[in-house]
């Protein structure tokens, strides 16, 4: 369930998040090189449950830092 879902939501999420800023990367809480190669392997179908479920926690994060600061 979780890898459906972040291929269907999350990836679009952290493409943006690649593209348009963070205050994580912008911070140096979030290495933009790190994620996108984390990105490549989604996207290349190497899913690992153990590794790439914690992109949820980095969407979170993002999100929630970005209510907090507006």
């Amino acid at each position: 369930m979780v890898e459906e879902s972040l291929h269907v939501h999350g990836l679009p999420l952290l493409r943006r998040l690649l593209e348009q800023g963070s205050p994580l990367i912008e911070e140096k809480l979030l290495d933009p090189d790190g994620l996108r190669a984390v990105l490549g392997e989604m996207e290349a179908g190497l899913y690992r449950e153990d590794r790439h479920s914690k992109l949820v926690e980095v969407i979170t994060l993002d999100q929630a830092a970005r209510a907090f600061l507006s």
